[in-house]
Order: structure tokens, then C-alpha cells, then sequence
């Protein structure tokens, strides 16, 4: 026997996690163009997961998956994310969202990423033209400057300089303000590491970020409604 599930209260959740939590992470891919992957890396590919945990429990992961081709310089980023929240006899919500975007010298020159935010499926895909770069995705076609980079792009400290950023779920931009917290450091328990900690709001979320010394996400806590949503890297 399936369960029914009361269509306003699974929205009432839906809205509170997907335009906070979820557009959050899609908020929150990077450009491998950054200081910090350039010194971590040397071509070596590099592997970013997160666990989020919502009171405690883990509902979900962020996999950020990085790669320069030998032959043509060109940095492959690719991100998954997967969110399960359980409402009990009320069933679950989902969220998937898988993007991959390819970065030279600094400039986002594709993007392609499927979303599916519940049972509601989104698609987005994107290239240069000239000095901007295009997405088609459900809202239509977009034109944004080109050295934009998108939401996808926590992993980097850069991040934390833009101004704007191209929304990898929906393909439109969007407005972010990031400042840093110049009076409080996170230390991370397990090996006593220095943190820098920013300040991020825009129209669908609020919270903390966390980069190490080399420039790269550690972490951080999102703030939606008065739920903290953590975030802790596990790789």
C-alpha cells in the first residue's frame, strides 16, 4: 500500500529546503582556474565530498570532482549532489543535481547540468559567444559577461570575490554578497587547522563559509528559516 502524502505540507518542506538548502549548494561550482587548485594540484585530479547534516543527521552529500586534460589544458569540474530528507508518513523529498562545466585560463567556455528537484526536472546547458556566455535552460536563453563563474564554485576561496554568479540549475544569474569575518576564525577539532570564515547572503540562502590556508572549501553551515544545515568535508 503506497502512502499518501498531504500535498501542502510535503511544499511547505519542499520550499523550505530547495530554495534554501538545495539552490544553496547549487550555489554553492567552482573555476579550477583558482590559486588554491593550481597549487594543490599540478594536474593531479582532485576529489572534494561533503557531508550535510541537518540536526545531526545526514541527509545528503556534495562530490566535487576536478581534472585538467593533458593535451589541451582544459579543467573538467563536474558535481553531484544528492539530498534525501525523510518527513515520515509524509514519505521523502529528493534532490539530484549533477553539472559538468569545462574552464581555460580562467573562462567557464561549456556547462551542461541535469536537476531533479523532487520529481521536477531541470536542464540546463551553456558556451561562450564572444565575450559572454550563454545558457539555454527552462526559462529560456540567457546571456551573462563572461567571466562569470557559477554556482557551483564553493570549492574555491575565489568564490568569495564574485559579485554575481551564473546559476547552474536554472541558467540565469544571480546576486551574491560575501564578506569576510574578520574577528572569528573557525579551528577544525581533528587537526587544529585554521580556518577563514566568510559571510555569504543572497536571495535564496544565508550562512558561513570555511576555506583552508590553500584556499580551498572546508566546510560551512547554511542558514535557512532558522535551521542550520552543516556542512563537513569527508575527502
Amino acid at each position: 500500500m503506497s502512502i499518501k502524502r498531504h500535498p501542502n505540507r510535503r511544499e511547505v518542506m519542499k520550499r523550505f529546503f530547495w530554495t534554501g538548502l538545495a539552490a544553496g549548494t547549487g550555489l554553492i561550482a567552482p573555476s579550477p582556474w583558482s590559486l588554491g587548485i593550481q597549487a594543490a594540484s599540478n594536474r593531479v585530479p582532485r576529489t572534494f565530498k561533503f557531508n550535510l547534516s541537518l540536526d545531526d543527521e545526514i541527509i545528503g552529500t556534495h562530490k566535487i570532482h576536478l581534472k585538467q586534460d593533458d593535451a589541451t589544458d582544459v579543467w573538467r569540474h563536474e558535481t553531484n549532489i544528492n539530498i534525501r530528507v525523510s518527513l515520515g508518513i509524509f514519505g521523502d523529498i529528493t534532490y539530484d543535481h549533477r553539472c559538468i562545466e569545462e574552464w581555460d585560463q580562467g573562462r567557464l567556455l561549456k556547462l551542461s547540468s541535469n536537476t531533479d528537484d523532487d520529481g521536477e526536472k531541470f536542464q540546463v546547458s551553456g558556451q561562450t559567444d564572444g565575450d559572454e556566455f550563454v545558457t539555454v535552460g527552462p526559462n529560456g536563453r540567457y546571456r551573462s559577461p563572461g567571466r562569470l563563474m557559477t554556482t557551483n564554485g564553493l570549492w574555491t576561496e575565489s568564490f568569495c570575490n564574485q559579485e554575481e554568479v551564473i546559476d547552474a540549475v536554472t541558467g540565469g544569474v544571480i546576486g551574491v554578497v560575501i564578506d569576510p569575518i574578520t574577528n572569528r576564525r573557525r579551528r577544525r577539532k581533528e587537526n587544529q587547522r585554521q580556518l577563514n570564515s566568510y559571510d555569504v547572503v543572497s536571495a535564496k540562502i544565508t550562512g558561513e563559509l570555511l576555506y583552508d590556508s590553500a584556499g580551498i572549501w572546508s566546510g560551512g553551515i547554511l542558514q535557512k528559516s532558522g535551521q542550520e544545515i552543516e556542512y563537513e568535508q569527508i575527502q
